[in-house]
């Protein structure tokens, strides 16, 4: 399964609650637009043992994938533009909050300990790394 953010009509800062996560097939069909709804402008999106998780704005989402229920909102204070998710092999999760100078968060330590301004995070080539603002950074393996 293929899942996408929809930050609605109300653009990426938006709090209206008109943005959506859709559900596809691997090549692209959609299975359902609308597959859990009430967002206010979802982004990241990342999947680890059957939760979807979902940065949007100012707090990150559960979602059982097997039943689109929403199981837990996270509220991160003071954050202003939560952009991407990241999971370690451990399950801690990572969000950005590319606005702020406080930009990471382990939601599971509240670790805050990595670079500040990160946009978003990727993964390849057995490495994990973040992506500041047009540099690049190795997490430790």
């Amino acid at each position: 399964l293929l899942f996408v953010s929809q930050i609605g009509e109300g653009g990426g800062k938006a709090k209206d609650g008109d943005g959506w996560i859709s559900k596809l097939t691997t090549d692209g069909k959609f299975l359902k637009n609308k597959w859990v709804t009430g967002f206010d402008s979802p982004k990241g999106l990342r999947s680890h043992d059957g939760i979807l998780w979902v940065a949007d704005i100012d707090s990150v989402v559960s979602i059982k994938i097997a039943t689109g229920a929403i199981i837990q909102k996270i509220a991160i204070p003071g954050a202003t533009f939560l952009n991407d998710l990241a999971i370690a092999p451990d399950g801690s999760i990572y969000v950005s909050d590319m606005l702020k100078s406080r930009n990471i968060i382990d939601i599971c330590v509240n670790r805050r300990d990595l670079p500040p301004a990160i946009y978003g995070f990727a993964s390849g080539c057995g490495q994990r790394t973040c992506v500041i603002w047009g540099r690049s950074c190795q997490f430790a393996p």
